[in-house]
């Protein structure tokens, strides 16, 4: 008996080193596939933050627009009704405040003053924070995805 396992113990240590060499092998695999995991996580994470901030980007930009609607609206406004002679108080606290609400518009729209609202918002960074070079992930079908 004893002959019979000294026989065998080359083919134990022999299966246990190919056993180690399959797990080895198995590790290696399951990192690489958590590190895709990961990396790909963080692009969707990314692409999902560029998004958001495409809509602020539009949203700031729709408020300009709007202001200078209405900007351009009190200028007419405001040219058009009479501001001369005898007129009744109510009216011209009126024009006064049309007055007031124009030159607010038209300060909150300088140059100066909407690059202060860009850099405040972070809407055009530079260098862009949220710059993918490999370009906009696919989008997560299920959850068992990567």
């Amino acid at each position: 008996m004893k002959s019979r396992f000294e026989d065998c113990i080359g083919s134990i240590v022999e299966n246990y080193r190919v056993n180690l060499l399959v797990q080895k092998e198995h590790d290696e695999k399951n990192r690489e596939q958590a590190r895709r995991r990961e990396h790909l996580a963080r692009r969707r994470d990314l692409a999902e933050k560029r998004r958001s901030r495409e809509e602020r980007r539009l949203e700031f930009l729709m408020s300009l627009a709007e202001a200078r609607r209405e900007v351009d609206d009190l200028k007419l406004t405001i040219s058009a009704i009479p501001t001369e002679g005898l007129l009744p108080s109510e009216y011209k606290r009126m024009l006064a405040w049309a007055k007031e609400r124009l030159a607010a518009l038209e300060a909150r729209t300088t140059v100066e003053r909407i690059q202060e609202a860009l850099t405040e918002k972070n809407l055009f960074p530079e260098p862009d924070d949220l710059f993918d070079p490999e370009g906009d992930p696919p989008t997560k079908q299920n959850y068992w995805d990567d």
